[in-house]
């Protein structure tokens, strides 16, 4: 379960909360924990390993969050049913050439990161993939930062190469799909999908 807000938000460790999972006709008390996904506070996850078909619900005290305008959160339930492994795809991606410093991106239409990973192996595992059209995109994380850098000038230093899978994947419910990628094979100018390349120039 993931929050998104459009202005930066601190976490109040002080106020409690609860993850709740149904069990027949009770609600049961698990270990979870909020944690901030980026640095700045726009995005927070709570961290636990659901089980598929089941039911949840997240109890937030009042205050959970302040904004840095002085507004806080008001006391929530939310409540939420995760779907069966039935209803998603696995994507397999596995790199021909593999250096370990490659970071697989998974792009949806709109060109932004649904998921993304270290390639630690030649073979990387997408699980639990909404059925949908895909892209992949890949950069070579030269510093080992786990994030994408841009080059400088002072520095002398180069932008982290980055490439992109020529051509969009269908996931389909309940299917695995895997791609062989050589990410060299074409050259760079000509790799980004078309779909791609005209969402950009809009």
């Amino acid at each position: 379960l993931t929050f998104k807000q459009p202005t930066t938000l601190a976490l109040n460790d002080s106020v409690g909360y609860r993850l709740q999972e149904k069990v027949d006709t009770n609600w049961i008390d698990l270990p979870a924990e909020i944690t901030k996904v980026d640095s700045i506070g726009l995005k927070y996850q709570v961290m636990h390993q659901g089980k598929p078909t089941t039911e949840y619900q997240l109890i937030i005290d009042s205050t959970l969050f302040t904004s840095f305008i002085g507004k806080t959160t008001n006391h929530e339930t939310i409540s939420f049913r995760t779907k069966s492994l039935e209803e998603y795809s696995i994507l397999i991606i596995e790199l021909t050439q593999h250096t370990g410093k490659e970071v697989i991106q998974i792009l949806d239409k709109n060109d932004a990161i649904v998921k993304e990973l270290h390639a630690t192996d030649p073979k990387v595992r997408f699980e639990y993939m909404k059925p949908d059209t895909y892209y992949v995109r890949l950069f070579i994380d030269e510093n080992s930062n786990g994030k994408w850098d841009a080059g400088n000038y002072r520095q002398h230093s180069q932008a982290e190469k980055v490439y992109y899978y020529p051509y969009d994947i269908e996931l389909r419910a309940f299917w695995d799909v895997e791609e062989i990628w050589n990410y060299t094979e074409l050259p760079i100018l000509e790799q980004k999908p078309k779909e791609l390349v005209k969402k950009e120039k809009k």
